[in-house]
């Protein structure tokens, strides 16, 4: 049943597709999908950076450093800590969102991107000066600007992940809803179907 299923959603025609997109049917909830998706790497990348500000802030105080010299901590930090957490988490988010948005995963993907930006910016501006010393918001939003390429590239790799993995995460979604007798039975007929494929 779950083989099947899968099947029959790669089989759909795309012009189906189209037509139930220009009826409105899956344009909302894929809406909803990308922009959650956008939001959640603008929390990530909020929380992650005032996190290393922080901490950058207190490695300053604690070692009696110079204060002048925060922006040179503060860029350091960013590179090595706050930019492979944002990525990774990047990556994760968007297999997540992939999953539910099935097909047409990387242009949806790529809309919560552009809302992430939006916001970003959006937020850059109305918060007035930047309040960093030695940092301009004009240099803050240059620099998500310069980071976007890198963000956008890893959320399509997370897209592409979660096509490769779909099937999986269909099977793991129907048989969470079986009783545990069918969903024996199930991962039965799973392992049967592997085996012949392997023979």
């Amino acid at each position: 049943m779950i083989i099947d299923g899968v099947r029959q959603r790669r089989r759909r025609n795309p012009r189906d597709e189209l037509a139930a997109l220009r009826r409105g049917s899956q344009i909302w909830p894929r809406l909803l999908i990308a922009s959650i998706f956008g939001f959640a790497v603008l929390l990530l990348d909020s929380v992650v950076g005032l996190v290393m500000y922080r901490v950058a802030r207190a490695a300053i105080n604690l070692a009696h450093g110079d204060q002048d010299r925060f922006v040179q901590t503060y860029t350091l930090l960013g590179i090595v800590t706050t930019l492979p957490y944002v990525i990774a988490g990047t990556f994760l988010l968007a297999i997540a969102a992939g999953h539910r948005l099935g097909e047409a995963s990387r242009r949806w993907i790529l809309l919560g991107i552009g809302i992430y930006a939006v916001m970003r910016i959006a937020i850059l501006l109305a918060s007035g000066p930047s309040d960093i010393p030695g940092f301009s918001t004009a240099a803050i939003v240059a620099g998500v600007f310069v980071t976007l390429p890198l963000m956008a590239g890893v959320s399509l790799l997370g897209a592409r992940r979660a096509r490769r993995t779909q099937a999986g995460f269909y099977a793991r979604i129907y048989l969470h809803r079986l009783p545990p007798e069918d969903r024996d039975a199930a991962l039965a007929l799973l392992d049967e179907t592997a085996a012949a494929r392997r023979a």
